[in-house]
């Protein structure tokens, strides 16, 4: 009978050990390793995507009557206006790098001389931009000296 005891009890404590055994590689499974934890805690690349209302221009305001806006589609098209006539081309952007064809199509029309100098700097600065900082309501272009050279404000997300 002892025998038949010893048996039965080494018998529990091999079960309590595969319990145990089970229940650590279980746990150990959930376990996040350091490089998913880093890969988890990167920040994902904010999206540029949407129509973006331009706010100022070289620090300067464009009005509340200002046409001026930038459309960044998924498919990298850019459209808008700037200030009185159409354009459209390709981007690229990655980790906040913004690069814009060189040869952006533009409508030609003619407006008054104050809506046609806007036009000549809001051109000028998409030229010069480098770098975007961006967040879910607003959208800042800066050149290669970090300098804000435009801002604009979500309109439309897409």
């Amino acid at each position: 009978m002892p025998t038949l005891i010893c048996h039965w009890l080494n018998g529990v404590h091999l079960m309590v050990r595969m319990m145990v055994l089970t229940a650590c590689i279980a746990i150990s499974a959930c376990q996040v390793t350091d490089s998913e934890q880093e890969a988890s805690s990167a920040q994902v690349q904010p999206s540029i995507t949407g129509s973006w209302r331009v706010k100022t221009v070289m620090g300067e305001s464009v009005g509340a009557e200002s046409k001026s806006y930038l459309r960044f589609e998924d498919a990298n098209r850019l459209s808008g206006n700037s200030g009185c006539n159409q354009f459209f081309g390709e981007y690229h952007y990655t980790d906040t790098q913004l690069t814009l064809a060189k040869d952006l199509a533009s409508t030609r029309k003619m407006c008054l001389p104050a809506i046609m100098q806007q036009e000549q700097h809001f051109t000028r600065v998409l030229s010069q931009a480098l770098s975007v900082t961006v967040d879910q309501s607003s959208l800042q272009l800066q050149d290669q000296n970090g300098a804000v050279v435009l801002e604009a404000t979500l309109v439309n997300k897409l």
